[in-house]
């Protein structure tokens, strides 16, 4: 299972056709994403995390999420701005949202324990 975590609508449907081989749900904030994580009925295998969004933003879900028992779920920052997460902890990869072929190869690498190889520089 794959939890996409994005204020924005068309990404979410455009990773979730992208990864119709996984389930797939989906959250439009961290907030959202936290009330969710504790309502389903098992964990994600991955979380694929906005960065800029309303009500709780990527960094401040990080720093939630590294505090409850989905702490070792695997992360992957789909961002265009990647100078916030620099050393980030709980981040296992970054993509460039708009390089779909980044965001494949980074879903195979964690689902298969593979390390990512950051996009952005870092």
């Amino acid at each position: 299972m794959v939890l996409l975590v994005d204020d924005n609508i068309d990404m979410r449907i455009m990773y979730a056709n992208m990864l119709h081989e996984h389930e797939v749900v989906e959250a439009s904030n961290g907030l959202e994403a936290l009330v969710l994580l504790a309502r389903l009925p098992r964990a994600p295998d991955l979380i694929i995390l906005d960065i800029e969004m309303p009500v709780m933003d990527g960094p401040t879900f990080l720093a939630r999420k590294a505090q409850t028992p989905w702490r070792d779920i695997p992360v992957l920052v789909a961002s265009t701005v990647f100078d916030r997460l620099v050393d980030t902890p709980g981040v296992d990869g970054m993509f460039d949202k708009r390089d779909l072929g980044q965001l494949w190869a980074a879903v195979n690498q964690i689902l298969e324990g593979a390390e990512v190889t950051h996009a952005g520089g870092s």
